[in-house]
């Protein structure tokens, strides 16, 4: 089997936002769900622009759609590119700050199937 496998911290996309910070580079982001560009509020950069919007964004979007139509039970499907958890993750804060109550089931495709119940 001739798979990629992807974690939250791409070693060569670390190393490049480390080696922008320390040169001053500005860093201009088009892919949201990029997990090396991923920043937490308490790192984020004045030098990083970025031109997609967010995951948080997306998921918002995506729920309003669902609550919209009163869909309450829905599943996410990812695979294991990086950035997969960030999204579920999303997914989870936003369902868990939402007032109606949903239930949705998270699936990692893999050669192993892994399901995740919320």
């Amino acid at each position: 089997m001739n798979y990629e496998q992807y974690g939250r911290s791409t070693a060569s996309a670390q190393y490049f936002l480390q080696l922008a910070g320390y040169l001053g580079i500005p860093v201009i982001a088009w892919n949201a769900d990029n997990s090396g560009l991923e920043r937490r509020a308490s790192q984020q950069s004045s030098l990083m622009l970025q031109l997609a919007p967010s995951l948080e964004h997306q998921t918002a979007a995506m729920l309003s759609i669902l609550e919209r139509y009163k869909w309450h039970q829905f599943s996410v499907v990812t695979s294991l590119i990086a950035g997969h958890d960030d999204f579920i993750q999303a997914v989870r804060e936003r369902v868990s700050a939402m007032q109606v109550r949903y239930f949705f089931l998270a699936w990692a495709v893999t050669t192993h199937p892994v399901i995740s119940i919320f």
